[in-house]
This record gives C-alpha cells, sequence and structure tokens, in this order.
C-alpha cells in the first residue's frame, strides 16, 4: 500500500555444487525494535537534562568550598570533599556524552557550520590535556603535514574527536609510553592519526569497538570507571558527515586510529 517501515534483512546462498546458484533473504520489519530505541534515546536526554542542573550547582558549591580557607578542617575532611569533586566531574562528564549522543540518535544536534583549523584546534586539545600528559610521563608528539586544508565543520564535532582519541591513548598506554598524532590533506579531506603503545584491543573484541557502552576486557581492568561512550560518539559524529574512521592493533603493543573528514 506504499507504506514505510524499517526491516532487517538477512541473505543466505544457495550453494550448488561449489557454485551459488541463488539467493534466499529473509527480511524481517523492525519498526517495534525501531520504537524502542527511539524510547530509550529519549529516556536517555530526558534524564540527562534532568541531570544536568544539580550537577552543576554541586560542583559549584564543593569547588567553593575548595577554594575557602580550610582552617579547623581535618585532613580527612578535605579528602572528602576531594573525592566528592572528582566523582561529580565524572559524573558531569558521562552526563554531557549521553546528552551528545541522544542528539546524534535523535538529530537533534544541529551543526553549528564553520572555518576551522583543525592544527590550531587539536592543539589546543592537547595543551588541555597536558596534565594527565605529564601524569603518566607519556611522550606526545605532533606532526603536522603542511598544508592541512581547513574544513567547514562544527568546532565541538572536532573536538569531540580529537579529545576523546587522544584521551583514550593517554589512559591505555602504560608510563612512559609514546603517543603520536599526525594531520595531513588528503584529496578532498583532513587525515587524523593517532597512535600509542598501549594495550591494544583483542582480536576476538574489534568488531564490537564502536558499539554503544562497549569496552575490551583489557581496557576494563586498567580504567574500571570508563562509560564506553567514547568510541561510540566518534563514530557516530564521522558517520553523519560522511567521513570514515578505522583503526588497527595489536595486543600489548598498541594501537593507531585513522580519521578522515571531509573538507
Amino acid at each position: 500500500d506504499g507504506t514505510t517501515f524499517p526491516v532487517s534483512i538477512t541473505v543466505y546462498p544457495i550453494l550448488h555444487e561449489g557454485d551459488i546458484d541463488g539467493a534466499i533473504a529473509v527480511v524481517r520489519d523492525v519498526t517495534k525494535e525501531k520504537e524502542i530505541d527511539r524510547a530509550k534515546t529519549e529516556f536517555a536526554s530526558l534524564a540527562s537534562h534532568q541531570l544536568r542542573t544539580p550537577l552543576s550547582i554541586i560542583n559549584w558549591y564543593v569547588e567553593t568550598l575548595l577554594a575557602g580557607d580550610h582552617r579547623g578542617w581535618t585532613s580527612d575532611q578535605v579528602t572528602y570533599l576531594k573525592q566528592v569533586y572528582e566523582s561529580a566531574g565524572r559524573m558531569a562528564e558521562l552526563v554531557d556524552s549521553l546528552l551528545n549522543i541522544s542528539r546524534l540518535e535523535m538529530g537533534t544536534m544541529a551543526m553549528r557550520v564553520e572555518e576551522i583549523d583543525v592544527v590550531r584546534l587539536a592543539q589546543e586539545v592537547v595543551t588541555e590535556l597536558d596534565p594527565d600528559i605529564r601524569k603518566h610521563h607519556h611522550t606526545l608528539t605532533m606532526q603536522v603535514q603542511d598544508p592541512v586544508p581547513h574544513v567547514l565543520f562544527d568546532r565541538r564535532f572536532i573536538w569531540i574527536i580529537v579529545l576523546n582519541l587522544l584521551t583514550n591513548a593517554i589512559k591505555y598506554t602504560p608510563e612512559h609510553g609514546t603517543i603520536t598524532m599526525k594531520l595531513f590533506g588528503e584529496e578532498g579531506f583532513v587525515c587524523l592519526n593517532v597512535s600509542d603503545t598501549g594495550v591494544g584491543i583483542p582480536d576476538d573484541q574489534r568488531e564490537m569497538i564502536f558499539s554503544k557502552m562497549f569496552r575490551a576486557e583489557n581496557a576494563k581492568m586498567i580504567d574500571s570507571q570508563g562509560s564506553g561512550l567514547g568510541l561510540y560518539m566518534v563514530k557516530s559524529i564521522v558517520d553523519r558527515v560522511g567521513g570514515t574512521i578505522s583503526f588497527s592493533s595489536s595486543v600489548g603493543k598498541g594501537t593507531t586510529f585513522y580519521v578522515r573528514l571531509p573538507i
């Protein structure tokens, strides 16, 4: 009757004496599953909005207390307050990630397109992460192959991509490791490669690495508090703008992510 609806299609080959003689296609209506996915996304968006304000208030008050006069406080009280501040900060980051993901999935995250100098933006991200880099005694090298063309893009999206790839490299690379970020232009694209000498991604878990909430087993052992949303968000953004993302990895030797963004 002309109605459009979402389907899942699985195709199986029909073999005859080693040759493909035809195929069987199984077509399944997945309207209900799509409705459930959308409801979950809308719930995550609503819940995240409601959590954002009280978390901001908690952060503000705790930061004010930590910046004030601590005379009369015990060392334990100061320690506990710092732990509250760090935990609230992690929760705020998670809420922001959930909000961004729900907006991407619902198509409500409008792009604010402007001309972006990707090299300069990447340098700003490195500056922000410098305390973590120093803490882990990492060596971070930025290699730029001039000229790297500017892109018409949303600054937030590129920031999310660079920040998540570098954060993962820092988090999952042992102390005194090496992280390399390469930027170059290539046939209508700006390319960003981020390499590390970290734990790598196990072979049997590579297909899931861009899935929502997924974290490799060796990554969980290093950081039990990760959300598993970073690479999913990066992949969603790259797919949305017509770019590509891939990776190569060797367990115990490191991982390289390759991102291509259309100019």
